[in-house]
């Protein structure tokens, strides 16, 4: 069992902070993060005490399952709200608890259909004599996060999904990720597709510096553009928005070793040559 604790000593720290402007009383709360499971005295000492709505206990194994929930998430948005469940809330009605576990798996999906559209589906018997689409996904985030490094000489920390930022807070990083499609279009061999959220330019826009890396059918081929370039031609770029769903088309095609970036302008195909940007 734990001992037993002085509440008022860790509660005079938070009305330290409220007093000297660091913090908001209306939005700061007690999270004590626990290396055990055996919490029954102290969980009986808070809600037995004056502090029972300010104080909130959480294991080491529950918070590194939340990071790891955090990092599987695309939208950062989504990852903030889901921190309310380690508030002191009072979950008489659950729905907003619901709404959290909903959150959560929407942003999953849609980033998983996303490409759905684009991807070419593989058929196969689902054992009944029927036939249903499947699609392949790619993952080879890692290895083309540590060229970027080695590129930029920066460390980096995961923030989401696929976004990254720099360990000295200078410099913002997304990832993405494409299988080679057919190209549809007699100029060129290949075609990578790839979807902007309107989350990931937020994210972007936070920082002094920020880049858009695009790893094309694998690891060898890699571009890592600057997000002004990118942002300049987002407004001439195909755009799909739905009732839950909002993102640009990043398409990029291939000629023999020559990558373009496709955009729109004035109802014509146009591409930027992406060799500058290969790493």
């Amino acid at each position: 069992m734990l001992n037993r604790i002085s509440l008022d000593i860790i509660a005079n720290y938070r009305n330290k902070l409220i007093d000297e402007n660091e913090i908001d009383k209306g939005k700061s709360s007690i999270l004590i993060v626990v290396g055990r499971n055996d919490t029954g005295e102290l969980e009986a000492q808070i809600r037995g005490s004056k502090h029972a709505w300010d104080i909130r206990i959480l294991s080491t194994d529950s918070l590194i399952r939340l990071l790891k929930i955090k990092e599987s998430l695309s939208d950062e948005s989504t990852a903030q709200k889901i921190s309310i469940a380690l508030r002191p809330y009072e979950f008489t009605k659950v729905d907003q608890l619901i709404d959290l576990l909903f959150l959560a798996i929407k942003d999953v999906e849609v980033e998983e259909k996303a490409d759905e559209f684009i991807d070419e589906p593989k058929v196969v018997s689902s054992g009944k004599g029927e036939k249903e689409k499947k699609f392949t996904p790619v993952s080879f985030h890692e290895p083309v996060l540590e060229k970027v490094r080695a590129k930029l000489k920066l460390n980096f920390i995961k923030n989401s999904k696929s976004s990254y930022f720099s360990t000295d807070g200078t410099t913002g990083l997304v990832i993405s990720i494409s299988k080679q499609h057919p190209a549809f279009n007699s100029q060129f061999d290949a075609r990578f597709w790839f979807a902007f959220h309107p989350h990931q330019d937020l994210f972007l826009e936070k920082y002094k510096t920020s880049f858009a890396c695009y790893g094309c059918g694998n690891e060898n081929n890699i571009f890592v553009m600057p997000f002004v370039f990118l942002k300049s031609k987002l407004p001439d770029m195909r755009e799909t928005k739905t009732s839950d769903r909002e993102y640009k088309h990043i398409v990029i095609y291939r000629k023999e070793e020559r990558y373009f970036l496709r955009t729109n302008i004035d109802d014509k195909e146009h591409y930027d040559e992406l060799s500058q940007y290969r790493i």
